[in-house]
């Protein structure tokens, strides 16, 4: 199994994909993250659109002292179009098969490129024959 993307590969990933900052990108994460928790602290739940709902509920625990305690549990029910999306996939890609895929694709221009040279054809104009 790969590692998990870090913050930071995930924020480089979305600045690439969309052309945008990286500073900008942080900014709107950090926004997300603050309307996420204000949705969720007024009990309402919360939604990524395309991405997730998130749900949260109070729950009760005894702890190991014997006295309840309560504390917050948080569901996230991915979005149809997240769905839709995995669905068409019948497993995980690794970094290593993308790279090896990325080489053989570069490999294979490199050759189709050697074999088939440019050719250049000259024509003249031949007014008589018009």
């Amino acid at each position: 199994m790969s590692k998990n993307m870090s913050l930071h590969d995930r924020y480089a990933e979305v600045s690439e994909l969309s052309g945008i900052s990286e500073e900008v990108i942080r900014r709107v994460y950090k926004a997300t993250r603050t309307s996420l928790v204000s949705s969720l602290t007024r009990g309402e739940k919360a939604t990524l659109p395309g991405i997730c709902t998130i749900n949260a509920s109070v729950r009760n625990r005894i702890n190991i002292g014997g006295e309840q305690e309560s504390y917050i549990k948080l569901k996230a029910t991915p979005s149809s179009a997240l769905a839709t999306e995995l669905d068409k996939l019948s497993g995980f890609e690794s970094a290593e098969e993308k790279e090896a895929e990325q080489r053989e694709e570069e490999e294979r221009l490199k050759i189709l490129n050697i074999k088939q040279p440019v050719i250049t054809v000259r024509t003249k104009q031949i007014n008589a024959l018009l």
